[in-house]
């Protein structure tokens, strides 16, 4: 039995499982329905939650930024949104931090616009490539925010978390069902 939304297994962590796994749900996939996968195993649904996940998520962490006492110019780290999933030992980050977090997320969500996966390799040629030559700011921001300990790994994860745990109550019903919705544990190894 496989776990896919809300559970992992021992056998989902071993890379030689996965490239099986993955083999047979790709026989057991109509032609019709792989055709609207991106590199043959991101679906349709997948794309999309992971989409609406990743522009949710640079909203928050922007909507915190916007609370920043503008006399101050640092927030508690701990007040920063989807701070957990950062494993940095600073007191307080500048808006600029924040800025950068948030464009982590917004490449994530071009790189699936551009019908790319979301891997973290993807992620970081979109930054180099195209975010960081359309604004000057946003290139100083994304540089501190890596400067000071930012990965993009870490909000490839975030979206991913988040993704599963809203699950059910994105908006994805109009999208077909496909044999590698069921399983997203397959997402987080191949990204």
């Amino acid at each position: 039995h496989l776990h896919g939304i809300g559970g992992e297994k021992t056998l989902l962590k071993n890379p030689q499982y996965m490239k099986a796994l993955l083999s047979s749900l790709g026989l057991l996939t109509p032609n019709s329905m792989k055709v609207t996968y991106i590199d043959h195993w991101l679906s349709p649904r997948v794309r999309r939650a992971l989409m609406l996940t990743a522009s949710d998520c640079a909203e928050r962490i922007r909507q915190c930024g916007d609370e920043f006492p503008v006399e101050e110019g640092v927030l508690p780290f701990t007040q920063m949104e989807l701070f957990e999933y950062l494993p940095l030992t600073h007191d307080s980050v500048s808006k600029h931090f924040l800025e950068g977090w948030a464009s982590m997320f917004d490449a994530i969500e071009q790189t699936l616009k551009n019908n790319m996966t979301p891997t973290v390799f993807n992620v970081q040629q979109f930054l180099i490539h195209h975010h960081l030559h359309q604004r000057k700011e946003t290139s100083i921001d994304v540089e501190l925010f890596i400067r000071q300990g930012g990965k993009v790994e870490y909000a490839v994860d975030c979206a991913l978390d988040i993704m599963t745990q809203d699950w059910q109550m994105l908006p994805l019903e109009t999208l077909p069902i496909t044999p590698m919705d069921l399983i997203l544990s397959l997402v987080r190894f191949k990204c």
